[in-house]
């Protein structure tokens, strides 16, 4: 959009000066922009809205004046219009300190004194978070950090259970830790839901304008939790719930609008047919699922037992700071090569062992979530932990996330005395084997083994709210076993390379490897011109040893 097409122009030459100013030093094209000059009932708010993504004039705001507040590079346009009036802000910093919310800020995130980001909520309130949707309720625990995980990183929770096992009602806990009011909806969707129950019916007002406009006030729309009962049986509604979903806008009329939504929790008694693909791209937005079974019969007595009006405390707001777009934006933890290359081989396992397939979108947003999860709970490096986060994102059939488990917790420590084993059986297998070389041996054995330690050492204090106490406990057992068997094994592997580089040091036989790996350490010479031994009892032997 250009200057020349704005509703609502710049009427004086120094705004325009500024402006040229402004594009000139950030390369940046102005959107539709007009400061202190838009109304609230202005379209040229709506514009704003929806500009370019890839500017960062793009980012969703709830007025200008907010994005004004935020962006320190809009002060000469300030200053160019401080003659025009000033617009009211439709959500002010008024409201936003009432609410606990900090200003959104454009293409950046909060940092602490030493410039590393953090995250929008503290990990003891999301904690208190956690006890909060988990408060009267007998073994959901796992549920209810799940729930709290989607709203943490922005993303969507698919819930698979029976009737009756609190599936709606985490969700409206959910919608009250945002706000008290217009922050929760839920819908029990059916072949014949329209439109018109998700997202408001038409406005008889507006009819009569000519303008095709729904009532929206208390639909989905406005809501920053919603809650999508039998989500696979309104296949009717599917355009207009993948566009809520995947680009949080909904349909009004002609037009688009943005929507409040953080997090939407749906919920089935019963997954689709594998082979059935209609609902492949529905399935696809929930990055977390979760099957819910009934209480067990070891719970029953304390279902029985625990009150079921159970007090609520005063969480009441505490995720409010996710409620602006740009929250997340760069609050994330850095994912290490090596827990990417994690993430990468349990794809590729899940597609050749278990014949699942993880899109290249899910994989992307599994990682990001993951780097979210992992600074939220005070981490500026994704660790052993919070890989598990992705046994709940990754699996497309139930029966396959209690294997998921298991595979990611024994690649989640790196088995580097593996590939130093092989690398000192190749030294071993050389006609001339250097002192410099088993030095380096060495020297990276000793540093993988001071890593491991200190990454062991790491994974024992670490804290993960978004898991269980009891799933964290027992992975914590689990991973410290691997930890202290990767140790043992790089213990072994430095002793024999500082073995061989003494060997070569002092120029005797080097000692021979008790665990080599298997056709790597033991060398086999042919003698070509040997005529006592036939070509045929050499092929015999040469296929012996490599049995």
């Amino acid at each position: 959009m250009s200057d020349g097409e704005l509703l609502d122009p710049p009427a004086d030459e120094k705004t325009l000066a500024a402006l040229d100013r402004l594009r000139a030093a950030r390369g940046l094209r102005v959107h539709g922009l007009l400061v202190g000059r838009s109304r609230l009932d202005d379209p040229a708010t709506e514009l704003f809205r929806n500009a370019a993504p890839e500017s960062p004039m793009g980012v969703l705001c709830d007025d200008i004046s907010t994005f004004l507040a935020a962006h320190d590079d809009l002060t000469l346009l300030r200053e160019a219009s401080a003659a025009a009036p000033a617009a009211t802000p439709k959500r002010g910093a008024a409201l936003y300190a009432a609410r606990g919310r900090p200003s959104t800020r454009l293409y950046a995130t909060a940092r602490d004194e030493e410039g590393a980001p953090t995250f929008p909520v503290a990990p003891e309130d999301l904690e208190r978070a956690a006890a909060a949707l988990e408060r009267g309720l007998v073994e959901r625990s796992a549920e209810a950090r799940l729930v709290l995980l989607g709203a943490a990183t922005r993303e969507h929770v698919l819930l698979v259970g029976p009737p009756g096992v609190g599936k709606s009602l985490l969700c409206r806990r959910l919608g009250a830790l945002f706000s008290e009011n217009d922050s929760y909806f839920e819908v029990a969707l059916t072949r014949f839901t329209t439109p018109d129950d998700v997202f408001g019916p038409l406005s008889l007002k507006a009819l009569r304008e000519d303008v095709a406009r729904r009532a929206a006030d208390g639909f989905a729309g406005g809501a920053e939790v919603v809650f999508l009962d039998e989500i696979f049986r309104a296949r009717a509604l599917l355009p207009a719930l993948l566009q809520l979903l995947n680009e949080r806008t909904w349909p009004d009329g002609s037009r688009n609008r943005p929507a409040k939504l953080v997090s939407a929790v749906a919920a089935t008694n019963a997954l689709r047919d594998a082979d059935d693909d209609d609902d492949d791209a529905l399935f696809d937005r929930f990055l977390f699922r979760r099957a819910v079974a009934p209480v067990s019969d070891a719970g029953a007595l304390d279902l029985l037992l625990t009150p079921t009006d159970a007090e609520d405390g005063d969480e009441t707001a505490l995720l409010a700071p996710l409620a602006d777009p740009g929250a997340l934006n760069g609050a994330r933890a850095t994912l290490p090569k090596r827990r990417a290359a994690v993430l990468a081989s349990c794809r590729a396992w899940l597609r050749d062992e278990r014949g699942e397939y993880v899109s290249d979108r899910r994989l992307r947003r599994c990682s990001e979530a993951i780097r979210a999860a992992a600074l939220a709970c005070g981490r500026t490096e994704v660790g052993a932990i919070d890989l598990l986060l992705a046994a709940d994102a990754l699996w497309q059939r139930p029966e396959t996330r209690a294997p998921l488990v298991d595979w990611l917790v024994d690649h989640a420590v790196p088995d580097d005395a593996a590939t130093m084993r092989l690398l000192l059986d190749a030294l071993r297998g050389r006609d001339d084997p250097s002192e410099e070389d088993a030095q380096e041996i060495v020297a990276a054995a000793t540093a993988a083994r001071t890593d491991l330690a200190a990454d062991a050492a790491a994974t024992a204090e670490a804290e993960c709210v978004f898991l269980a106490p009891a799933a964290l406990a027992a992975a914590k057992q689990a991973l410290a076993s691997l930890y202290a068997e990767r140790l043992s094994a790089l213990d072994a592997v430095l002793e024999s390379a500082t073995a061989v580089r003494d060997a070569i040091r002092a120029g005797e036989p080097l000692p021979v490897a008790e665990d080599s790996a298997p056709g790597v350490s033991e060398r086999v010479d042919w003698d070509e011109e040997d005529d006592d031994e036939s070509d045929g009892k050499r092929r015999k032997k040469k296929r012996k040893k490599k049995r």
